[in-house]
């Protein structure tokens, strides 16, 4: 299997592409390193901001339904099923009931959801939606279980967690140590020359433009590349074509 590298190594590399970590030494300077971490947070959070990124998507997740009640906020209600990096989005979503049985529920949007003529409707849930306009996420369920339903209701989800933080943290800003990047070995080219680009733009050094063009070149398609194919599930369902002579 490929050596997978820890965000501080990503790190390096990215410097040694830029001229500013020799091969003669045995570290970056510990600036110009805290610098590129930074920027290497930020390249991450963007990229799982922006799409539905396969390695980022949790396994599903159980959140309990209280009979009689809409609005959760989502990370308590979660419990110890939160995960550590926390939800970026929620993806998918079953109904289970106690014995086990699952049914779809729709993902909805704030127009959708409160289009309905009684909010409070009771029945089977069939619908969220998620605001996400705080830090967390507000959860709303329609309809919503009655208190006389005897039935154990649960939702599962599946949710996309952000990117890992992989910043300078503290006053000082302390060099996070064996820290991963979160993206899989396959990704880490891609990383290398993206933050080559963008450190080699002034935020630590100014490359020539024929360097940076290069650089932003490789990044984009080693990129294209890697959303084309490794980040979705791999089966063995057959590939959704034209019809022929379409």
């Amino acid at each position: 299997m490929s050596h997978v590298l820890t965000a501080t190594e990503i790190a390096g590399k990215a410097l040694r592409m830029i001229g500013k970590f020799p091969i003669t030494e045995t570290a970056p300077d510990s600036e110009s390193l805290r610098e590129a971490l930074s920027w290497l947070d930020l390249n991450l959070a963007q990229t799982v901001g922006t799409r539905r990124m396969f390695k980022r998507l949790d396994v599903t997740l159980t959140m309990p339904i209280v009979n009689g009640t809409q609005s959760y906020d989502l990370e308590d209600a979660l419990g110890t099923d939160l995960p550590d990096d926390g939800i970026q989005f929620v993806v998918r979503a079953w109904l289970e009931d106690s014995p086990g049985n699952r049914s779809p529920v729709e993902i909805v949007t704030r127009q959708t959801f409160e289009e309905v003529s009684r909010i409070d409707e009771s029945g089977s849930l069939c619908r969220i939606y998620i605001d996400r306009q705080d830090e967390g996420h507000t959860l709303q369920i329609f309809p919503v279980p009655a208190t006389t339903d005897s039935t154990v209701w649960s939702l599962k989800l599946v949710v996309q967690r952000f990117a890992p933080d992989v910043a300078p943290t503290g006053v000082t800003g302390d060099i996070p140590q064996n820290v991963s990047h979160g993206f899989g070995q396959a990704w880490q080219r891609w990383i290398v020359f993206q933050m080559a680009h963008d450190l080699g733009c002034g935020a630590i050094h100014k490359l020539p433009e024929d360097s940076l063009r290069r650089y932003a070149g490789v990044a984009k398609e080693a990129k294209d590349e890697l959303l084309a194919f490794e980040n979705r599930e791999q089966d063995t369902e057959d590939p959704v074509c034209a019809a022929y002579g379409m």
